[in-house]
Formats: structure tokens, C-alpha cells, sequence
């Protein structure tokens, strides 16, 4: 996500937005079980991991990188609203609100550490760590007890 406004400069931002709303309403439409959202989350690396073969060529790069950024929003609208369902009322408002205070927490972090592997020349490591993350992340929701 470090590098979508520049990719979106050069192809028009347009686009862009286009491709993100278009992940928000799939999102909404899916239906919300563990085995749904994992699928989403495993899905969401595919287009990552073949960005890695495709660095040098801008148009492929630019489309898997919409796609990810498209399948990304999918997973997290289906993700929050996994965590609406299963939290009752009365405790919601705390899970919600921890997990955006370790987002933002942890965002700046994630955001200073990939810059500094980019910094370097490292994109191919930045991607493969973000490829493991995204995988294990749907593997762990595959072995949840499904609802």
C-alpha cells in the first residue's frame, strides 16, 4: 500500500477509487462465516505473490496491485464485520476500538519499517514478508472453529 499513491499518480486516481469501492461493496454482498473471510485473506496474497515476477512491467504491476488493493478491501470488510457479529452489544464498542488503537499503533510502525526496506532496494523482501503475513493470517482463519 506504500507505493499505491505513486502507482495511482501515474495511471490516474480515478481508477483507484474505482477499485476500492468496488472491493467495499463485494465485501458487504459476501457472505460473513471464518471460512469465507479466510478465503478472502488467501486470495488477497495471489495477486501480491505474482507481483513479485512482474516488478520491472508497470501495466502488469499496476493491475495485480489494484487487484490486491480490491481483494484487500474485500477481506476487511469481512473481517470487521465478522467482529461486529460475533461481539455483543454491550462489548463492542471496546473491541472495536482496540482494534483501530492497534492499527494506528501499529500502522506508523509497519509504514516506517517498509520504508526503510524499500529505502534499501529491498521490494522483493518487502513483498515476500507481506505474502507470509497475508497467508499465515488466512491459514490461522482456516483452523478456527468454523460457526
Amino acid at each position: 500500500m506504500l507505493i499505491m499513491p505513486r502507482i495511482a499518480q501515474q495511471v490516474s486516481i480515478a481508477p483507484l477509487y474505482l477499485v476500492l469501492m468496488l472491493g467495499f461493496i463485494l465485501g458487504a454482498k459476501l457472505a460473513v462465516n471464518v471460512r469465507t473471510v479466510a478465503r478472502a485473506w488467501l486470495f488477497s496474497a495471489l495477486p501480491l505473490a505474482l507481483i513479485f515476477f512482474v516488478i520491472g512491467k508497470t501495466v502488469a504491476f499496476s493491475i495485480l496491485l489494484f487487484l490486491f488493493a480490491c481483494l484487500t478491501r474485500i477481506h476487511n470488510v469481512l473481517e470487521e464485520a465478522k467482529e461486529q457479529a460475533v461481539t455483543s452489544n454491550h462489548y463492542l464498542v471496546r473491541v472495536m476500538t482496540t482494534i483501530r488503537t492497534g492499527a494506528q499503533l501499529g500502522g506508523p510502525i509497519a509504514s516506517f519499517l517498509a520504508g526503510l526496506l524499500l529505502d534499501r532496494g529491498e521490494q522483493q523482501l518487502l513483498i515476500i514478508i507481506c505474502v507470509c503475513l497475508i497467508l499465515s493470517g488466512g491459514i490461522n482463519l482456516l483452523f478456527v472453529k468454523a460457526d
